[in-house]
């Protein structure tokens, strides 16, 4: 199955910018790593090699420079919607007073603590 143009387009364009990333780094690894970026036939298999791109230019710089290389791999990659009913982490605030469950009284909080917790009448026996 021939690759379209544009497809080989934007291929190219990344690859060039994954082989800009990895470069200029000395550890032994950063040879195999050019050349599974030289061989990768997608874009998903670039999207794989960002992770092993980060390790090597972590160790052998610092995490700073790792994620800013990484951000400039990211821009060839587009963003998707959350695809589950989960927003992104600015959605809405998981924790704090207001997602504390709120009881009318102590005696609701106490029975839903009791039904929470194991006791000898609220296990199921063990099936043998």
């Amino acid at each position: 199955m021939p690759v379209r143009p544009e497809r080989a387009k934007v291929l190219s364009a990344a690859r060039e910018d994954f082989f800009a990333a990895v470069a200029d780094l000395t550890l032994p690894a950063a040879g195999a790593l050019l050349d599974r970026i030289e061989f990768a036939r997608s874009m998903r298999e670039l999207w794989h090699l960002r992770a092993d791109v980060f390790a090597l230019v972590s160790l052998e710089r610092d995490q700073l420079e790792a994620d800013r290389r990484t951000a400039t791999l990211n821009r060839h990659f587009p963003t998707r919607a959350p695809r589950s009913g989960f927003g992104g982490l600015a959605a809405r605030r998981t924790c704090g007073p207001e997602r504390r469950p709120r009881f009318r009284s102590a005696q609701a909080h106490r029975e839903l603590s009791a039904s929470l917790t194991p006791s000898p009448t609220n296990i199921a026996p063990a099936r043998l």
